[in-house]
């Protein structure tokens, strides 16, 4: 399958870009997955048959991967009793715990560099939520139920919370796969110090967790949510903005960038909106795959949704920050 195919072109790039076989072996020795230098066991081989592999056959048997193994590496040779017990380790989970973490620290200093330290510097932690989901064999379904549909009828979700500023990881959790990013968007408060910066996509979006960031002093930047209703003013009897006509009108028709204090939803959440206007051939696009995604769920996008989809990004921030248009 094509998909098949670019998810392991894509993961040996990765595994190339991040670890030398030096890094990979002195990792291995560390966390004491490798033991002996004369062992045969060579940790790059490994991670690309617990990665490549398997992707390319999830449900491969050990003996499948035995073979495999040795096409690797010729000087590997294990039965599958062995490599069962070579997977099952405590040692083995510490060393893919440490590749992934060292994967990530280069990633992270990687952007770093590209960045203003000017901007960063306002910020105690900066923390960046997000979520991954792996599709599972359907036994697995009572464990970790996925979404269904045309999705897989199981699915592990893996949530992530990294100080990026500081380079740690606060959390690192699995879900069921049918467990919504909104119903994790309050585990950021267990972290959270005044002068904290959050930065999440659209699927952490809740009105009242942004209220709870905004009381203990810390900051917030989001995607917008265009079904939530905008105020210019905090008075409950004023009347919501009709939005995309509030970011056409004649002021702002030739702007790119598009600024204004608002007030978020019942609550009236103080924010700053910003967004941004997108080039024509980026709009129709986006407007495609919404009336694409709409019909395969039987809904009709409406005008209005399809309006904002030609201004990407809407900002929210409590004093200075807030977030994205979808």
């Amino acid at each position: 399958m094509p998909f098949i195919k670019n998810a392991i072109t894509t993961i040996k790039k990765q595994i190339k870009n991040a670890f030398s076989v030096t890094k990979l072996n002195d990792l291995a020795r560390q966390t004491k997955f490798i033991q002996r230098s004369s062992n045969r066991l060579n940790a790059l081989d490994f991670v690309y048959l617990i990665s490549i592999e398997l992707v390319s056959n999830p449900l491969a048997p050990l003996a499948e991967l035995c073979r495999s193994l040795f096409e690797l590496n010729p000087n590997m040779q294990m039965t599958p009793q062995a490599l069962s017990e070579r997977i099952n380790y405590q040692e083995c989970v510490s060393f893919f715990k440490a590749a992934f973490l060292a994967a990530l620290q280069q990633n992270r200093d990687k952007m770093l560099s590209l960045l203003d330290s000017s901007l960063l510097s306002p910020f105690k932690h900066i923390f960046v939520e997000d979520s991954t989901q792996i599709q599972l064999h359907p036994k697995l379904s009572k464990e970790f139920a996925g979404s269904g549909g045309s999705a897989s009828s199981a699915a592990v979700k893996l949530d992530l919370i990294e100080d990026l500023k500081n380079g740690q990881i606060s959390l690192i959790e699995l879900h069921e796969g049918k467990k919504p990013d909104q119903a994790l968007s309050e585990k950021i408060m267990a972290f959270l110090q005044p002068n904290d910066l959050v930065l999440r996509d659209l699927g952490y979006f809740c009105l009242n967790i942004f209220a709870r960031i905004a009381a203990k002093k810390a900051f917030f930047l989001s995607r917008f949510l265009t079904s939530v209703h905008v105020y210019l003013s905090q008075e409950k009897t004023a009347d919501f903005l009709d939005l995309s006509g509030y970011l056409n009108q004649k002021k702002y028709r030739d702007s790119q960038v598009i600024e204004f204090n608002a007030f978020l939803g019942s609550q009236r959440l103080p924010t700053r909106l910003i967004a941004y206007r997108l080039p024509d051939q980026i709009v129709n696009n986006r407007r495609r795959k919404a009336r694409a995604t709409s019909e395969k769920k039987g809904h009709v996008v409406s005008q209005e949704h399809l309006k904002l989809l030609s201004l990407p990004s809407i900002s929210l921030m409590w004093r200075p920050l807030s977030g994205l248009l979808k």
